[in-house]
């Protein structure tokens, strides 16, 4: 099971494996991971906020410090992605935010 959790608007993190399908077929892995690439390019892209990215082999983490508008639309639009596959795929990806 894929778990994002997020932690206001300004911190995110992504472990595990959906496992819907096989390694490299995961149509649920595919677009939690998609999501995510579009989420980090976009801050890069259309943000003045300073983040941290981390790559870990078990997942992600993704620190966003001093948000600003555009940040904060932004992972507000990631998480209710993400929230509408889980509410597709519940068993295979939950979603906490806090």
């Amino acid at each position: 099971m894929i778990k994002i959790t997020t932690k206001g608007l300004t911190a995110c993190q992504i472990t595990g494996h959906a496992g819907y399908a096989p390694k490299g077929t995961d149509i649920v892995c595919a677009a939690v991971s998609a999501l995510y690439g579009g989420l980090v390019t976009s801050l890069n892209a259309h943000s003045d906020c300073l983040m941290s990215v981390v790559e870990a082999e078990d997942g992600y983490n993704l620190t966003i410090d001093y948000p600003d508008s555009a940040s904060t639309l932004l992972m507000k639009a990631f998480i209710t992605s993400v929230s509408a596959i889980a509410d597709n795929y519940p068993k295979n990806i939950k979603v906490t935010t806090s």
